[in-house]
């Protein structure tokens, strides 16, 4: 009885995309760009306008020696900070493989004759 082994390499490539619903995800991916770059965290700073009971912020992002800011005022800190997120990485020059997310699974079988 003849053996055969079988070593298949599967490759599963999942490109994130900037859409509309992912706003939230913007302050993480512009993180995640700074430690794969080996840059600095991007530290957030937010200005504050208003009435004590009509309060509004906005945000400025830097990273990499470049400042971002949120485009209009906000009602809270977090949708500030990730207008601004989602600009800078608008704005930012991004590898294509950057937000790519690869797995790698590795099969092994033995095929009898």
């Amino acid at each position: 009885m003849c053996l055969q082994i079988f070593n298949i390499f599967v490759i599963i490539i999942h490109a994130i995309t900037f859409l509309p619903d992912m706003d939230c995800l913007s302050k993480s991916q512009l993180q995640n760009y700074a430690r794969k770059n080996n840059l600095d965290p991007p530290v957030f700073t937010i200005k504050i306008e208003g009435l004590p009971h009509d309060i509004r912020y906005k945000a400025i992002v830097d990273i990499d020696g470049k400042s971002f800011e949120s485009p209009t005022f906000f009602n809270t800190i977090k949708e500030a900070e990730q207008a601004a997120a989602k600009f800078a990485l608008r704005e930012l020059p991004i590898s294509v493989d950057l937000f790519q997310k690869v797995s790698v699974l590795e099969i092994s079988y033995v095929i009898p004759n």
